[in-house]
C-alpha cells in the first residue's frame, strides 16, 4: 500500500473506456486510506462543443524535416506526418489517433474508479482549471 502515487505526463487517449476503468482502479486499490494520486495528463484536450481547426506544419531538427497535420473529429485527435531523412536517404510516416478528453471526462473517469475527492488544476502551480485548461488532478482515496 501507497501514500502517494503519481502518473506524470500521462497519456489517457489511447487507452479504452473499460482500460482506464481497470487502470485508476488498480491505482485507488494500491492506495493507503488516505493516499493521493497525482495525475498529470498529457495529450489532446477539448472542451465541449469546441471546434478545433486542422493544423499543417513543418520543422526541421538535426538535419531532418518533419511535415504534420493534426486535427480534432468526433472526440479523436488524428495526427499524420512525414519524417524526412536527407543524409540516411530515409522517410517514415507516421499516423496517430487518440482520444481527446473534457475536463468532466477526465473527473467522471477517476471518481468511477474509487476516487471520491477530485481537484482539477490547469497546471502544476495549482492554478485553476477551466473546461478550456486543464491537465492535472489531485486525487484523494
Amino acid at each position: 500500500m501507497f501514500d502517494f502515487v503519481l502518473a506524470f505526463n500521462h497519456t489517457l487517449g489511447f487507452m479504452s473506456d473499460a482500460e482506464l476503468h481497470q487502470h485508476f482502479s488498480r491505482i485507488h486499490s494500491a492506495l493507503k486510506e488516505s493516499g493521493s494520486f497525482l495525475l498529470q495528463q498529457a495529450g489532446p484536450r477539448i472542451a465541449p462543443g469546441q471546434k478545433v481547426p486542422k493544423t499543417q506544419n513543418w520543422t526541421e531538427r538535426d538535419g531532418r524535416f518533419f511535415l504534420g497535420q493534426k486535427e480534432i473529429v468526433g472526440g479523436y485527435r488524428t495526427e499524420i506526418g512525414v519524417v524526412i531523412d536527407p543524409e540516411n536517404l530515409e522517410i517514415t510516416e507516421l499516423h496517430e489517433r487518440q482520444r481527446a478528453f473534457a475536463l468532466d471526462e477526465v473527473t467522471a473517469t477517476l471518481l468511477n474508479a474509487g476516487f471520491t475527492r477530485i481537484d482539477s488544476m490547469r497546471d502544476l502551480r495549482g492554478s485553476p482549471a477551466t473546461d478550456h485548461s486543464f491537465g492535472v488532478f489531485l486525487c484523494r482515496k
